[in-house]
C-alpha cells in the first residue's frame, strides 16, 4: 500500500470514529434532556440503545450537559 493511500485510509478512519463519538454524545445529551436530567434513566436508555454496552458514568453525563 502506498504511503498516500495509507494516510488517506487513516484520515477516513479517524473521521468515521469522530462522527460515531459525536453521534453518541449527541444521543446522550438528548436523553438527559428527555429524562429531566436523571442520570440513572439516561444510563438505562443508553444501555437499551447500545445493547447492554457500558453506559457513560455520571461524571461524563454531567460534563456533556
Amino acid at each position: 500500500m502506498s504511503v498516500l493511500k495509507h494516510r488517506m485510509t487513516l484520515i477516513f478512519t479517524n473521521r468515521v470514529i469522530w462522527l460515531y463519538v459525536f453521534l453518541k454524545r449527541q444521543f446522550t445529551t438528548i436523553l438527559v434532556i428527555e429524562n429531566r436530567r436523571s442520570v440513572v434513566l439516561t444510563q438505562r436508555a443508553h444501555r437499551l440503545k447500545y445493547c447492554g454496552k457500558q453506559a457513560p458514568s455520571e461524571k461524563i453525563i454531567r460534563r456533556l450537559v
